[in-house]
């Protein structure tokens, strides 16, 4: 069994604001849920130039119904462009019938999780950028 973790913090100001007011700085850290995150499977750190125009996507190697993670609950994705990702999810109410699928605007960095009830199984691009991804889970 493999471990997930993300070290690092988010900081962010001073804001500019009128004179006399104080500026505002403020420190979170970086961490999943949990901390760190186990997995059984996981497709690894890959790099790929995506050029696809609408309403062509193409699929992401690593992570789907034949792939090395068959079920995701942890995605880092980071691209140099915008692009439209599109995530198809199990669905919890009906997991032996379609995915949910959602569409999501992205430019830069993306991690997201995903609940052991509803993980990422497909995921698609459509756009125009170098992507860099990972994704884990089982």
């Amino acid at each position: 069994m493999g471990q997930v973790s993300i070290n690092g913090t988010l900081s962010s100001g001073p804001v500019q604001v009128g004179s006399g007011f104080p500026q505002a700085i403020y420190t979170t850290p970086l961490a999943t849920s949990v901390t760190p995150k186990p997995f059984s499977a996981a497709s690894g750190v890959m790099q790929r130039r995506i050029a696809v125009a609408a309403p062509t996507f193409v699929t992401l190697q690593g992570l789907g119904p034949t792939d090395t993670v068959v079920r995701c609950d942890l995605l880092y994705l980071r691209s140099d462009a915008a692009l439209i990702l599109r995530l198809s999810n199990q669905d919890p109410l009906n997991p032996f019938g379609p995915p949910l699928v959602v569409e999501v605007p992205v430019s830069g960095l993306v991690i997201m999780e995903f609940p052991a009830s509803s993980p990422l199984v497909l995921l698609e691009a459509q756009g125009s950028a170098t992507v860099e991804y990972a994704a884990s889970g089982q």
